[in-house]
């Protein structure tokens, strides 16, 4: 239900859409962040009467660093894509990158690939990377497009 919430950004009044963080970052964030603070809450201050009080304890630690660390994860890759500033109309793609403002067409792009952490990674022509998640609101329409582009270009005329 939250994917389909933010399938689409709408695009602007120059035509151009743009990618922002998607319900399940909003929510990993939210959710996260309130069982972190209940986890942290109980450790504490209501802790355990149990025997193995001690031992429950201490997996309740672990469990407020892992949502945390989470947490801190889905907030860096919302913080990425604010930075990152993807924008496309048509087959123009720009973006903000450590090098400033950058503004490619569909055919600049060379690759298009899977990084091992889970985003989806352009590589234009003069070896500028893009990382895009894949989980962003309308990632899908531009990873899509890009992909369509590619294929139609390697596509011999018949």
């Amino acid at each position: 239900m939250l994917t389909s919430l933010g399938l689409k950004t709408r695009p602007d009044f120059r035509g151009w859409r743009a990618l922002k963080p998607g319900p399940l970052h909003w929510t990993g964030v939210g959710l996260g962040s309130a069982l972190t603070g209940l986890f942290g809450y109980i450790w504490l201050f209501v802790g355990s009467s149990r025997p193995d009080a001690e031992r429950q304890m201490t997996i309740l630690f672990w469990l407020i660093l892992a949502f945390g660390i989470g947490v801190l994860v889905v907030g860096f890759s919302i913080r990425r894509i604010a930075r990152q500033s993807v924008r496309w109309r048509g087959d123009s793609i720009a973006f903000e990158s450590p090098q400033g403002k950058r503004t490619f067409r569909f055919d600049d792009v060379s690759g298009l690939r899977k990084s091992p952490w889970g985003s989806v990674v352009l590589s234009f022509g003069d070896g500028t990377t893009l990382p895009l998640d894949p989980y962003a609101t309308s990632a899908g329409d531009l990873i899509d497009g890009i992909a369509a582009h590619l294929e139609a270009r390697q596509t011999p005329p018949d």
